[in-house]
Formats: structure tokens, C-alpha cells, sequence
């Protein structure tokens, strides 16, 4: 995967909290390797993958806060019905989980979720069994901008959304094997209010966001 990718899993940040980083470091692309050497919290990989980026990229990086645009993800209409492609789960994530495979597989694109959790295609979102606030987080990642749920719906939801993007995507950035996209769909705002009944409300609020300071490319192994 490109570094920009790996340095915002070892920081666990969204895609626009990173700031100032040099081009290569979203287009060229590295495999890593590494094993712990025993059970590890996720805080705890993180801070490893933090230590191995420093050690490997000569990585250097300060957090800091500004004032930048946001949405809040609220119901659209004032009946606060919900749209007809979000409804409350009843999935048993814990079973579903219990009985996977040991090593499974990655399932293709738009195939059926096997476990609970969100997947973000181009022109499409579909999750079992998730928090409105991870919709949120994925919906930040699309709009490139913070999306805060202030819905208050409690509970774990399924939805499927499908969207126009904007701009949209070449042909050969589409996974294999994806679904094609409609052209002449809806774009993601009109698609939120016609099938999951949510809006998006602009904000301005404080971001923290990652300065990249020093980055060099690895010495070989």
C-alpha cells in the first residue's frame, strides 16, 4: 500500500487530517512485514508501526489544530423516519465472528458482507450491523472533510447506498470485479435523503490534522 496510507493507520486519522506530505508518498507502494511478539491491543500496534515508520522513513510528524469545514449527518425530514435502504439490524455479529474460518479470505466487491462492518466501493456504501457514527466516518472519507453523527439513532444499522460520484471514477480505478456505475444516478447528498433519510448540515469546526515534517524512502532490507 502507499505510506500515506500506512502512516494514517499508525495514527489512526482520516485521509484529510494529513497535511503537507511529499507525492511519493501516495504513489509508490510498499509491502511490510513485521510480527509482535506476543498478543498487542491495537493502540499498542500502532505505536509499533509509529516506531518502524521512524526507524525505516526517518519519519518526523506534529499534530496540530485549525478551524476547517465539517458536515454533521442529522435526519432529513422532521418526522425523523429513516429511508427505506437503512434499517435496524439484526444481525448476531458475535456469531457471525465466532464462525468464521481461520484465515478467511477477502470477499470480491459487492459481494454479500459475511461479518458486520461498512464497505465503501466507488458509488457505493453497504454495511451490516454498524453504528451510524462508522456511516460517518466513511462518508468523511468520500467528502474528504469530518462528517459527525447527530443523528441519535442508537443501535447497529444495514444499509445500502448507492450514488453518482462526482467526479467519476476511470474504469481501470474500479476494483475487479465491481459493479458498473450509474451515470445518471443520484449524487451523494440526494442519495442520502431518497435512501437512508439523512442529510448532511455544513459546519466549521476545530480539525486536528498531521504535518508531515521528514519523510525519506527506506534503505533495501
Amino acid at each position: 500500500m502507499p505510506l500515506r496510507d500506512v502512516i494514517r493507520i499508525a495514527y489512526g486519522l482520516q485521509s484529510y487530517q494529513m497535511d503537507g506530505w511529499p507525492g511519493w508518498l501516495s504513489s509508490e507502494f510498499f509491502d511490510i512485514q513485521a510480527k509482535a511478539s506476543g498478543a498487542t491491543t491495537e493502540e499498542a500496534r500502532r505505536a509499533m508501526l509509529r516506531a518502524l515508520l521512524q526507524s525505516r522513513f526517518k519519519f518526523e510528524a506534529h499534530m496540530y489544530t485549525r478551524r476547517g469545514n465539517s458536515y454533521e449527518l442529522t435526519l432529513a425530514g422532521k418526522d425523523r423516519k429513516i429511508g427505506p435502504a437503512l434499517k435496524l439490524s439484526t444481525a448476531d455479529c458475535t456469531a457471525l465472528r465466532r464462525n468464521l474460518p481461520p484465515n478467511p479470505q477477502p470477499p470480491a466487491p459487492n459481494a454479500p458482507l459475511i461479518v458486520c462492518g461498512i464497505r465503501d466501493l466507488p458509488g457505493r456504501v453497504f454495511a451490516l450491523g454498524v453504528p451510524l457514527d462508522s456511516l460517518a466516518a466513511t462518508l468523511g472519507n468520500i467528502l474528504g472533510r469530518p462528517v459527525i453523527d447527530r443523528t441519535e439513532l442508537a443501535g447497529n444499522f444495514d444499509l445500502d447506498l448507492h450514488y453518482t460520484p462526482d467526479p467519476m471514477p476511470a474504469p481501470s480505478a474500479l476494483p475487479p470485479g465491481s459493479a458498473s456505475i450509474d451515470p445518471n444516478g443520484p449524487p451523494m447528498l440526494t442519495a442520502l435523503r431518497e435512501q437512508l433519510g439523512l442529510t448532511l448540515v455544513a459546519r466549521t469546526r476545530p480539525l486536528e490534522l498531521l504535518a508531515i515534517d521528514h519523510a525519506d524512502r527506506p534503505s533495501p532490507n
